[in-house]
């Protein structure tokens, strides 16, 4: 019945398969090129989140002289990127954590330290504690992320939180 035919020769196969992997490329190019080309600006201050580094360095509560008071000193590490503000996470002993934003000019290689109140703050030396949480012995440890850029996006935290003691 099949006497005398032939299968695909080596080159037609060969030729084939070099097809199938070019539109297999192109496929993926029609998906790819898009976010490619957009870069970071897709993804807005992204890259700034990459560059600017902060992290907590210390926690005090009840520090002997104002039993009310928290004091979590911040450092910034490299990294040119737009600073607006830092969200403190303030984290209960029970794992419940609370994020409160403030205001920062935090520049390259500083540092500062901060300091919040049961009550009523004074920003910018001291701020309250916020909503859900109603005294600094609640709070357990400290983390911090940065909010940079015009749109103030929200940076994820880098650093391990330190404990407060």
């Amino acid at each position: 019945m099949f006497v005398g035919k032939k299968g695909l020769s080596d080159i037609v196969t060969n030729i084939l398969i070099i097809l199938l992997v070019l539109v297999a490329v192109g496929i993926l190019w029609f998906f790819i090129r898009p976010v490619l080309e957009k870069g970071a600006g897709g993804v807005s201050g992204i890259e700034q989140c990459l560059v600017v580094d902060v992290k907590a360095r210390g926690c005090a509560n009840n520090d002997g002289l104002n039993p009310e008071n928290l004091t979590v000193m911040v450092e910034r590490g490299v990294g040119e990127g737009d600073l607006k503000k830092i969200n403190f996470i303030l984290i209960k002993a029970n794992g419940d954590s609370v994020v409160l934003p403030v205001a920062s000019t935090l520049a390259v290689y500083g540092s500062q330290t901060f300091t919040f109140v049961e009550g009523v703050g004074s920003p910018p030396t001291t701020y309250p504690l916020p909503p859900g949480i109603t005294s600094v012995d609640e709070i357990a440890k400290v983390n911090v992320a940065a909010v940079v850029g015009e749109q103030e996006r929200e940076c994820k935290a880098l650093n391990l939180p330190v404990t407060c003691t």
